[in-house]
C-alpha cells in the first residue's frame, strides 16, 4: 500500500449511469465492460475533484470519450483544459500496484492518477485517490505495474497542476538532430578547437569498433557560469544515429587548456524535461562526480539513447554554481 494519507471522493448515480452506458456497448466482452466500468468511475471521481478545486476539466474531448479509441485501447483520461490530458487508472482493494498500460506512457498526459473502488463496484459510493506519478515517470521505467509505494502524495497532486499551469520561461534547445546534418548552434565548437591532443579525441569516439558510424563531437566551454578560478572546462557530447529513428548520445567533461585535471567535486547530471535528474532502471541518478583523489581527468554520464523529438538537459555543478543546457533530439 502507498503510505501518504488518501483523498476520498463520493461517487454518486450519475457516475454509475455513466459507466453503465458505456460499459453496455460491450455486453459481448465481458473483461472489456469490466475495465471501461472501471476507468470511468475514476473519471467521474477525479473530474469531480477537480472541478471542486477550481480546474476546468472536459470530458468530451478526452480520449476516454472516443467510442473508437475506448474500443481499442485502455485509456482512462480527464482533459484539464489548458494543461493536458490527466490519466486516472483504477487500483483494486488489496493490490499492491497500479496498471498503467505502455499505450498511455507517451500519449500527452501530464500526469497518471491512482484511485482505488469500492467493491463490489456497482454498489460503490466512494472512490479514494492513493498517489499520482508525474508526467516523466515512464523515461526510467518500463513497467506497466506501478508499485503504490512509488506514487507521490495525493494531497500534492494539485500543487503539481499549480505548477504547471504557471507561464514556463522560455528555453532555447540545442537541436541535435540537426548537427547530423552539419547545422550546428553558434558556441558549439569542432573538438580540435577545443580539445587538441589526438589521444583524448580518440577516447571521445566512443572507442568506436571499426565498423561503428564515426560520431559526431562537438564541445561548448563552460567557464564564467561555474567559479572555476581561472580554470576552463569543455562540455562535450558525441553523437550518432541509432536504430529507431534514435539517437546514442553521451556527454563528457574535460579539462582545457594547461589543466590536465577537472576540479574536484564538480558534477555532471542528465535531467528530464520537467528537470528531474534521470534515473536508471535500477534506481541509480544519471549523474558524475570528480573525485578530489586521484583526480580525474575527464568524467561522463552513461550513454543513453533518446528518440526523435525527445527533450532533455545536462546540468554542470560545482558547490552552489551550475549552468544548464537543453537539448532537443
Amino acid at each position: 500500500m502507498s503510505n501518504h494519507p488518501s483523498i476520498t471522493i463520493p461517487l454518486d448515480q450519475s457516475a454509475h449511469l455513466l459507466a453503465q452506458k458505456f460499459s453496455q456497448r460491450y455486453v459481448a466482452q465481458p473483461a472489456k465492460a469490466e475495465q471501461v466500468y472501471h476507468n470511468i468511475l475514476c473519471i467521474c471521481a477525479i473530474y469531480d475533484h477537480l472541478s471542486l478545486n477550481g480546474f476546468e476539466a472536459n470530458l468530451e474531448d478526452s480520449d476516454s470519450w472516443d467510442i473508437a479509441i475506448q474500443t481499442l485501447s485502455d485509456v482512462a483520461d480527464v482533459l484539464v483544459v489548458g494543461l493536458g490530458k490527466l490519466e486516472c487508472r483504477p487500483v483494486l482493494p488489496g493490490s499492491p500496484a497500479v496498471f498503467v498500460p505502455a499505450e498511455v506512457w507517451w500519449a500527452d498526459r501530464i500526469g497518471y492518477v491512482a484511485v482505488q473502488l469500492d467493491h463490489p463496484l456497482q454498489a460503490a459510493t466512494q472512490a479514494t485517490i492513493l498517489g499520482f506519478l508525474e508526467q516523466d515517470y515512464f523515461e526510467a521505467s518500463e513497467s506497466e505495474q506501478v508499485p503504490l509505494p512509488d506514487l507521490k502524495p495525493p494531497e500534492e497532486l494539485l500543487k503539481y497542476l499549480e505548477l504547471l499551469q504557471q507561464p514556463q520561461p522560455v528555453r532555447s534547445f540545442i537541436h541535435l538532430s540537426r548537427w547530423l546534418e552539419k547545422q550546428v548552434e553558434a558556441g558549439w565548437e569542432a573538438i580540435e578547437t577545443l580539445i587538441p591532443s589526438p589521444a583524448v579525441r580518440w577516447d571521445l569516439a566512443f572507442r568506436s569498433q571499426d565498423n561503428a558510424p564515426v560520431p559526431i563531437l562537438r564541445g561548448q566551454l563552460l567557464d564564467h557560469q561555474l567559479n572555476l578560478q581561472g580554470q576552463s572546462i569543455a562540455l562535450v557530447i558525441a553523437l550518432t544515429s541509432s536504430d529507431n529513428q534514435r539517437l546514442d548520445i553521451q556527454a563528457r567533461l574535460y579539462p582545457v587548456g594547461s589543466a590536465k585535471y577537472l576540479p574536484p567535486h564538480l558534477k555532471i547530471m542528465l535531467l528530464s524535461e520537467t528537470g528531474e535528474v534521470v534515473a536508471t532502471k535500477s534506481g541509480e541518478p544519471l549523474m558524475s562526480e570528480s573525485r578530489q583523489y586521484p583526480p580525474d581527468s575527464f568524467i561522463q554520464l552513461r550513454r543513453f539513447k533518446y528518440p526523435l523529438g525527445k527533450r532533455f538537459s545536462i546540468r554542470v555543478a560545482l558547490g552552489e554554481a551550475s549552468v544548464t543546457r537543453d537539448f532537443m533530439v
